[in-house]
């Protein structure tokens, strides 16, 4: 996203164009979704591990907030292609019919989350996170050339 920090005026728009229409938490909604997929698919830990990431991939300090939605109607089909994408061992594991497409708000959900008294999660969440903030760098940077 390209915008000038210098120009208060665009600043102020910003801000106000935020407050009247606040994005949703759809990272924890997102995660939500896939988490009967990586709980099938992967060892606890780890799949904690990655539901956090999404979780707190761009709010790395939310507070486990997550709130009803209702996934795109492709949703399944992305998930579908993507598992191409994962070492045969693991695919076999993986059903996207589990996806979660829609789901009110989970009182449960940070039990989902990995925490770091979890020695092996925490670090495969570290390392995640670092996969994910050189991804979206690797992205922006295409855009800006």
């Amino acid at each position: 996203t390209d915008t000038d920090r210098k120009n208060l005026d665009l600043q102020a728009a910003a801000k106000e164009a935020a407050r009247r229409n606040p994005k949703p938490h759809h990272a924890a909604e997102g995660a939500l979704a896939v988490a009967p997929i990586f709980f099938n698919a992967l060892p606890k830990e780890l799949a904690q591990a990655a539901i956090t990431a999404i979780t707190r991939h761009h709010t790395p300090f939310t507070r486990e907030k997550n709130q009803r939605y209702n996934l795109e109607t492709l949703a399944g089909k992305h998930v579908a292609e993507t598992v191409g994408f994962v070492p045969t061992e693991t695919r076999r594991k993986i059903n996207p019919a589990q996806m979660k497409t829609n789901q009110p708000p989970n009182p449960s959900f940070p039990q989902l989350l990995v925490n770091p008294s979890q020695e092996f999660g925490w670090l495969a969440y570290t390392l995640l996170v670092r996969a994910l903030r050189r991804a979206d760098q690797t992205g922006t940077s295409y855009s800006t050339r």
